[in-house]
Parts: structure tokens; sequence; C-alpha cells
């Protein structure tokens, strides 16, 4: 099943997705703006329009509602990273400063905090530990805060004397972190001793998106020039390199066999991997540059699978849901949708 969220041709391009704990609402997708707002659309209740677009029913279930606008109304957020079981929200600024804001009804830390003092390197990137009760937050002069959630404490890792960061992501055993330069470097970092394992220079420069595999055995690394490259996570060997985007690679994500890889770039095309093998298994166009890829788990007779998938672009959002693992061969984005059931 397939259906569309559009966004308006004015709106600030999606810094990222992530789907968001349910309740009675069903299925919902949580996105982060430019702008530092942050969106929760739902689909429950929708129908379907001619154009093949979804609309909202009569109690307006579909129409997205701001969670909550974390803009520091002078300068535009340049990154946004979600928490999902804890409700946090996080979005990073050029002057240095990141907010932090939990959604009800976890009403704890719902108060602003500063990385850095004013005047600070610019906030390029952000995530959040897999049990989310850290946030790392990278820093455009080569270092990485380690925020702890609940008590506000920092502590810093000097990563790059001669990089800015640009984008970050923990392993799924927590125990990594994956640091990309705007110099093309790729390195993991021990996130209990800030000890570097590895850091490789392979790419031309400016690391866009970087993702573990679920078994946290491998690490996918895109950015300018088109290539992504599969790293083993402990050695930094460099396993594959994986050339077909024409553009930058700005969205990765590994689903849940720790083997086939998603990547999404400037070029407008959603390309689906072999990570193994190096083999393209699919290739499709999106219709608008892509910004993020979020897949949601569920589970299948005692096994991990990925019921749902949700790419964004400056377009829509387009989120496929399969009532068991998704078919990867019929990943398209189609002319017209059905809404669910």
């Amino acid at each position: 099943m397939t259906w569309r969220f559009a966004l308006r041709h004015d709106e600030p391009p999606l810094l990222g997705i992530a789907f968001w704990r349910e309740d009675e609402t069903g299925l919902c997708l949580a996105a982060g703006g430019a702008d530092g707002s942050a969106r929760l659309f739902c689909a429950t209740g929708a129908t379907s329009a001619a154009n093949g677009e979804l609309q909202p029913d009569s109690a307006g279930a579909l129409s997205p509602r701001v969670l909550l606008n974390t803009s520091n109304k002078t300068r535009d957020a340049q990154c946004m990273a979600f928490a999902p079981a804890s409700g946090h929200i996080a979005a990073g600024y050029g002057d240095g400063t990141m907010r932090l804001r939990t959604v009800p009804p976890n009403t704890i830390n719902r108060r602003k905090l500063r990385a850095l003092e004013s005047g600070a390197a610019p906030v390029n990137a952000l995530a959040f530990s897999p049990d989310e009760t850290l946030l790392a937050v990278g820093l455009g002069d080569g270092t990485v805060a380690l925020w702890s959630i609940a008590g506000g404490k920092r502590r810093t890792m000097s990563v790059e004397e001669h990089c800015g960061v640009t984008a970050l992501a923990f392993s799924p055993d927590g125990a990594s972190l994956a640091v990309g330069g705007d110099n093309g470097a790729v390195g993991v970092w021990e996130v209990a001793g800030g000890i570097n394992g590895w850091t490789q220079t392979r790419h031309e420069f400016w690391i866009r998106a970087l993702a573990f595999s679920p078994n946290s055995r491998a690490l996918a690394s895109g950015g300018y020039g088109g290539a992504v490259r599969v790293w083993a996570a402990q050695s930094g060997v460099e396993l594959q390199t994986l050339a077909g985007h024409d553009e930058s690679v700005s969205a990765l994500a590994f689903a849940s066999d720790s083997r086939t890889l998603l990547s999404g770039g400037l070029d407008e095309a959603v390309r689906v991997w072999d990570s193994w093998t190096g083999a393209l298994q699919h290739n499709t166009a999106a219709r608008g540059v892509v910004t993020a890829i979020a897949l949601r788990s569920g589970r299948a007779e005692g096994v991990t699978i990925h019921d749902a998938l949700a790419i964004a672009t400056t377009r829509d959002i387009i989120v496929w849901q399969g009532s068991g693992t998704l078919d990867w061969d019929a990943l398209e984005f189609p002319d017209s949708f059905v809404a669910p059931a």
C-alpha cells in the first residue's frame, strides 16, 4: 500500500523524517523542516482523492499538525533529529545553538539547550543514541559534543582538526559513533571513551549521509561525487564502492537483513543495493531531490522485518506499507495512490 503526503511549493525543505510512536491515530510520521518546525503526519481515516493524494476525513485525521516550533527566529535550522520513544526532537542552527524539546505526554526537558556559547561553530549534524539517552552534536569546527539528555551534561570529542563535522550516526548497539566531515573523511569513535577506532578519506569531500547496518557490522557513507562506500564498522576496511548516483548522495538506510541498502540523492533517484556483492537491485525516479529515508521495523514469525518505508523529497513524502516485509522490486513512485484501510 502506498500513499503520499504532498508538500506545498512554499514549504522549506525537510531535514529529517522518522516513524513516530503510535497511538490510536495509527501510522504516524514526524518530519522536520528547515524553518525549525516539526510536524506529525498520520494516515488513519484518510480517503483517496481523484488526483491520487490522500485527503483527511471529517475529523481531519490526515492534516499535519505542528508538534512544536524550535525556530530561533534569526537563522534557519541546518539539521534535525528525532527520538520517537521518548518524544525528543532536536534542531541545530548555524549560529552554534541547538534546541531540544520533548513532545507531550512526556514533559521533561521542555527547555532550550545551547551546544556552545553564542558565536561558536555552526551545528551541522545531530543524532540520538539508540536508547535515546545521548544526543550527539556535530559542529563546523571538527568537534562532536555528546549531551546527556537527563542531566544536561556535555562532553566533547575533537574528531578532525582541519574539517567540519557534516554527518553523524550511532551504531544500533550504541557502542560506536560514526562521523563524516566536509573533507570526505569517515571515521568511527568509541562512545564510552571517545577513542577513534579508524578514519578513512576516500570520498572527494563533504559527507552528507551515514548509516549503520542493524547488526552494527557495516557502515555506509555517501556524499559529494555520488559514490556510496560500505565499510567494515570495526576495522575500517572498505568492503564495497557503489557507483550509480549522478549527483551527491543525501540519504542512506539499511534494511533489517543488514544487507539491503537504500540510497537517495540530489539526482532525484532512489537505488536499492546488495551491499555484500555491490549489485544494484533496483532503481527508481523519485520526482524530487531525496532529503531523507526512514524504515519502520516490525515482527513477523519472530523475525524483525521492515514493514513500512518513508522517503522524503523536495515535493512530497511517499510511504509504502506492507502486511509483511517490503518488496524492494516493487518500489516505485506511483502516479496514483490508494488510501490505507
